[in-house]
């Protein structure tokens, strides 16, 4: 791995790592599940938030029903579907609602 950390990749590394079969480890559940939904809420928040500033520069009025504040997020891992409702707090920050469990994450 010592030529990935230095960078020089070659496809015959590449085939090397193919053969031996080394895969990275996968991270927690919990973990990976809370960093998809907070991906897909900041996608849809830069989305929410270009469609807000055309709109503006058109002179229209935004859509009301594309908040720039809450964004429900769904998202099936290894089987399980969470249903997530993730609130932009400030600039660097989402709070997360999945059921009855709420967390804060800077971003």
């Amino acid at each position: 791995m010592s030529a990935f950390r230095e960078n020089q990749i070659t496809t015959t590394w590449l085939d090397s790592v193919i053969a031996e079969k080394i895969a990275a480890e996968k991270p927690p559940t919990d973990l990976a599940v809370i960093i998809g939904a907070l991906c897909r809420a900041y996608v849809q928040f830069t989305d929410r938030a270009e469609l807000f500033t055309k709109c503006l520069e058109h002179g229209q009025i935004p859509p009301l029903a594309k908040s720039l504040v809450e964004f429900p997020v769904e998202l099936i891992y290894e089987d399980v579907k969470y249903c997530f409702k993730l609130t932009r707090a400030d600039v660097s920050t989402f709070r997360a609602r999945l059921a009855n469990d709420e967390f804060g994450k800077d971003s």
